[in-house]
This record gives C-alpha cells, sequence and structure tokens, in this order.
C-alpha cells in the first residue's frame, strides 16, 4: 500500500460482520426502491390533472355552457379522479425519496467500516502465500467495484428524481403562464343590474322599448332648436337605432360599397371614432339589394361596455373595442335569402353575441336554412347553431329571465319559438303567427306578447315545453296588428302601433280589447316601434313629428313634437337626456344648462 493513502483503524470483527450484513441489507432494499421509483414513473400517465385530454375536453364543453350544472358535476368528477391518481403517484416518489435517501446513508455507513477492515495490512504469514494474497487483492477489488457500482445507482436515482421535480417545476410554470394568458383572454360580462341601467341594444334593456331614466323632455323642436342639446351628422345611413353605455353612443352606417361603425360622446356629440369595417375572407359574390325601406346597416348594434358588435346587409359580422373601436375579430355570414334585406338586431348575452338569422321561404326546402348562432365574443368561434323550421323575417329576438332560467324569444312565420340560449336547444314554440314577421315579441310580467300582421296578438306563457299553441297560449286578438313596429306592455296594457297610423290598446291580463284610435294627421305613418317614458307614451312618425300619449285605458294626446327630420329609427335614454337618429343626424334632446 503507497505511503500517501491513509488506512483507517480496522474495526473489530463483529463490527465488521455487523456493517458487511448492513450494506448487503440495505443494497438489496436500495436496489428494491429504485426499481419501484423506475416502475412508478414509467406506470404514470398523468402528467398534470388539467393537461390531461379528459379534463380539457371537459372544460371546454363546459364553456360552451357555463350555466350547465351537469357539466359542472362532470369536471368536478373528473378533476378529482386525476387529482387522486396524480397526487397518490407523487406520495409514492416521494415516499421513494426518503426511504432511498436513509438507505444510502446507511449503506455508506456500512461500506467505511467493510472498506476499513478489507484494507487493512495483510499479516505477514498471507504476504508470503503469493497466490492468496492474489486472491485477497481480487475480493478487495470487487467489494470497491460494487460499493462504486452501488454508490452509482444511488446518484442516478437521486439525479432522475431531480430531473423529474426540474421537468415538474419546468411544467408548473408552464401551466402557470398558460392560465395567466386563458385569463388574460377570458370574457368578462357585465352583471344583469349593470345592463339594466344602460341602452345596451335596440329598445335598450330588455327590448322593451321602456325607459327608467327621469328628467326626459318629450316637448322639442329640431327646426328651432327648442330642447335640443346637440345635432351632429352621421357620415353614412342606416336604419339602426342608436344604443348607450356610460356616455357613448354607438351608430351603424352602410352603403353597398362600404361599411362603417361609430362611437359619439354623448356630452356633446363629438365622434370619438370611426371604424371602416374589412372582415377577414370577405363575401365574393353579388352585392345584396335590399329594398329601400331596410338598407345596408338596419340591425340595431349592441354593447357591454368592453366591446361593440355590429352587422351588415352582406352578411360583415364585426366584433370592435369599445374604447378604441379596433376590430378584435369579424367574419362573414354570407348573404341571407331574404327579400327585404338582413335587419334583425344582435343581442350580447353573457359571453355570447346571438343573431337571428332567418332567411328563404316557410315550408320550403332550402339550401340555406334559417338558424340561431351563438358565437363567442372572445374570438367568433362557434358556440352553437339551431336550425329553423321558418321563413325569413325581420323581427329581433329578445332574452327574458324566468323563474326556469333565460330564454332567446323569436319570431317568425309561422312560429315564436323560445331556446336556451347558453345551449341552444328548443324549449318551447307556438304556432300562432302568419306572413312576413317584421314586429319584435315583447315580454312583461311573465307573459310573452308576439303579433303579426294578418295573423294574431298572442299571448303566451313562456313556462311550458315543447309544442304549446294548445295548452299555454292565455288569449289571442285579431284587431290593429302591426306590420313593422314591435310590441310595447308595461304588464297592465300593450300596445300595437300600425304603420298607416292605428293605435290599439290591450288589457294584458285578459285581452280585452281597450280602444283602437287612428292618429291624425296626412304624414303620420310609422315604421318606429312605441316607446314608453314615465307614464306616457311615445311615438316617432316617418316625417319626424312625435306623438305623445297618455297611458290611461282610454285614448288622449297629450302633445306632439317635431324632429325636424325623417326618422324610422328608436330613441335611446340616459338620465334626463334622450337620443334619436334621423334621417341625416344625430340628436340629442334634454334641458338646457
Amino acid at each position: 500500500m503507497p505511503a500517501r493513502f491513509k488506512v483507517p483503524a480496522p474495526p473489530s470483527r463483529n463490527r465488521y460482520l455487523t456493517a458487511l450484513g448492513l450494506s448487503v441489507v440495505t443494497a438489496v432494499f436500495i436496489g428494491v426502491v429504485l426499481y419501484g421509483i423506475l416502475t412508478t414513473h414509467a406506470e404514470s400517465t398523468i402528467s398534470h390533472p388539467r393537461l390531461e385530454p379528459e379534463w380539457v375536453d371537459q372544460r371546454t364543453k363546459l364553456d360552451k355552457a357555463p350555466e350547465d350544472e351537469q357539466q359542472i358535476q362532470r369536471l368536478q368528477e373528473t378533476d378529482r379522479d386525476l387529482r387522486q391518481i396524480f397526487f397518490t403517484h407523487r406520495s409514492l416518489l416521494d415516499s421513494g425519496r426518503i426511504m432511498l435517501w436513509i438507505a444510502a446513508m446507511l449503506f455508506l455507513f456500512a461500506a467505511k467500516d467493510v472498506m476499513a477492515w478489507h484494507l487493512q495490512p495483510p499479516a505477514p504469514e498471507l504476504k508470503a502465500d503469493a497466490e492468496a494474497w492474489q486472491e485477497l487483492r481480487v475480493a478487495r477489488a470487487r467489494l470497491s467495484v460494487s460499493i462504486i457500482s452501488i454508490a452509482i445507482g444511488i446518484a442516478a436515482g437521486f439525479g432522475a428524481l431531480a430531473l423529474e421535480d426540474k421537468a415538474e417545476q419546468q411544467q408548473a410554470a408552464a401551466d402557470k403562464a398558460a392560465a395567466q394568458a386563458k385569463e388574460a383572454q377570458k370574457v368578462v360580462f357585465p352583471k344583469p343590474e349593470e345592463i339594466a341601467q344602460q341602452w345596451a341594444g335596440f329598445r335598450g334593456p330588455g327590448s322593451t322599448g321602456t325607459t327608467q331614466h327621469t328628467g326626459i323632455l318629450l316637448d322639442f323642436d329640431g327646426k328651432s332648436g327648442k330642447n335640443i342639446l346637440w345635432k351632429k351628422p352621421v357620415p353614412l345611413p342606416g336604419k339602426n337605432s342608436p344604443v348607450l353605455w356610460n356616455g357613448r353612443l354607438f351608430l351603424s352606417g352602410a352603403t353597398n360599397k362600404k361599411r362603417e361603425v361609430y362611437c359619439f360622446d354623448v356630452a356633446n356629440g363629438n365622434l370619438l371614432w370611426q371604424r371602416n369595417i374589412s372582415v377577414p375572407n370577405p363575401f365574393k359574390g353579388k352585392d345584396p339589394k335590399p329594398m329601400k325601406d331596410t338598407g345596408y346597416a338596419a340591425p340595431t348594434v349592441s354593447t357591454d361596455g368592453r366591446r361593440v358588435c355590429a352587422c351588415f346587409a352582406n352578411g360583415d359580422l364585426v366584433c370592435l373595442d369599445y374604447k378604441s373601436g379596433k376590430m378584435l375579430w369579424g367574419k362573414n355570414l354570407s348573404i341571407p335569402d331574404n327579400p327585404y334585406g338582413h335587419s334583425a338586431s344582435l343581442i350580447m348575452w353573457q359571453d355570447r353575441v346571438l343573431i337571428q338569422w332567418d332567411q328563404g321561404v316557410t315550408g320550403e326546402k332550402k339550401k340555406k336554412p334559417s338558424k340561431i348562432l351563438a358565437l363567442h365574443l372572445r374570438d367568433g368561434a362557434l358556440l352553437w347553431e339551431a336550425k329553423r323550421p321558418v321563413g325569413a323575417s325581420w323581427s329581433s329576438p329578445i332574452i327574458i329571465s324566468t323563474p326556469s332560467g333565460y330564454q332567446l324569444v323569436t319570431c317568425s312565420n309561422p312560429l315564436v319559438i323560445a331556446y336556451d340560449p347558453s345551449k341552444g336547444n328548443e324549449l318551447w314554440r307556438a304556432e300562432v303567427l302568419e306572413g312576413d314577421g317584421g314586429p319584435s315579441p315583447s315580454y312583461a310580467k311573465g307573459l310573452v306578447y308576439a303579433a303579426n300582421v294578418d295573423s294574431y296578438l298572442a299571448c303566451i306563457r313562456p313556462d311550458g315545453r315543447g309544442e304549446v299553441t294548445k295548452s299555454h297560449v292565455v288569449w289571442k286578438a285579431e284587431e290593429g296588428l302591426p306590420d313593422i313596429c314591435s310590441i310595447l306592455t308595461d304588464g297592465r296594457h300593450v300596445w300595437l302601433l300600425e304603420t298607416a297610423g292605428a293605435l290599439t290598446c290591450y288589457d294584458a291580463k285578459a285581452g280585452r280589447q281597450l280602444y283602437l284610435q287612428d292618429v291624425l294627421g296626412e304624414d303620420m305613418s310609422f315604421v318606429s316601434s312605441p316607446t314608453l317614458v314615465g307614464d306616457k307614451l311615445m311615438l316617432i312618425g316617418e316625417s319626424g313629428k312625435v306623438l305623445i300619449v297618455s297611458t290611461g285605458p282610454k285614448f288622449k294626446q297629450l302633445g306632439i313634437s317635431d324632429l325636424g327630420e325623417d326618422c324610422e329609427t328608436c330613441p335611446a335614454f340616459a338620465k334626463g337626456r334622450m337620443y334619436i337618429r334621423g334621417q341625416k343626424h344625430l340628436f340629442c334632446i334634454g334641458a338646457k344648462d
């Protein structure tokens, strides 16, 4: 033995035998533990519960139907099962790591004494026996190799565990980054109470044509400027009505070649932004030729205070940023088979925009069926699509809140159909309509009202399922039916307005006609739907004349105002302010400070 190696003092024979036994046992134990760790790692198929295809699939289904209680339960069960498998695997690996560490310490402690015993200088008589000496040297070499091999195995085991920990840390970091990215893309939508304070879509909260705002002046004159706070030109024509959200007003305008969306400051009428619309993969066929009464920008836009959605006669649908007007996404839905041109207004509900896309002729086999579309506000992805057994219509859908949940109510010859807006499945239908559908339905105090010329005014309970024509139609009436103007109700009365100027009032619960009054005046024709302002009805004529009528059971004219410009749209309201789109201008009406 070279002098530079310091050989430790050899242990006693009993200690040597104990150390030898302990080293053998721990070596075997280490082998078993390493085998168990490697086997457990190899058999584990879950890197992270929320990265598993099964979990991702369930989560995707829940994103499409966030209110589906059964889907929530399925996702929770899947998450629980995957987590149980994952954490059982982690627990086994952690236990193996601890046992491997303890066994390695014991092995090294015992191996030190074994090595010391075998490295002690040979007895003089052994040195004289060359053959025995050689055997001892070989035995020592084998022992060294065994100990080094076991040490390498231990190091490899710890190395593998360390690499796994590092991989898990990297995966955890990637998961966190993905979760943050997903959270950043998550669609935040307003609560119903917030929406009720705005005028976010066609005919305001609930599409009812009713304002709760106070201080609204109904006495004005556009020509003289009486109670006109400001008047601003709108660049392109459009039959759509203004919508409001927290100090911003939105409109759209279009011709056969150009489409735009506008954002005005409600305080002074200044144009905050003007966005020219051009979508990816635009329609390349012939330009649509809607009737003059509809035009190229009939659908009223919709906003939720974060985004603004608009649709046009050529099928272009866009979602814009509320503040800047930047296009978040856009697509072309193709040109509907609709002789009047598309006019159904959009509804933004929770994380989606809902589109009533009616076309063709009822009862005929169609290449382009009517449908309802639900697109995600984040990127325009299709959430659901429901085919409709109806023809072309020009009415807009409404969202109603019932004790059993939200419903999307639609009208088109010959059916009033309600859908679940979260899933798209049909809830109920009533066959009460005929002819080209123009008026939109209305809802108050638990009852749906639908009407169209040459058919009926029908009062329907929305708590049925399936075919409800015989079971849930409370009453029907046949006089004073509208052809364009939508229904107005406050839950006590129902008002119908014909284009030719007849105003009809019914008792909302019993269906009894209270009056049918021809509105006098040679230029009093109407396409703007009636509006309820406090205890007064507001009827805007095509000529811009505005008739103010009492809401009582008997017809009583209270006054008449004049916008000074033709008008075919519905007003929007904020506290102390009314906004009306005329043929060329946007008006703000209110008391001057």
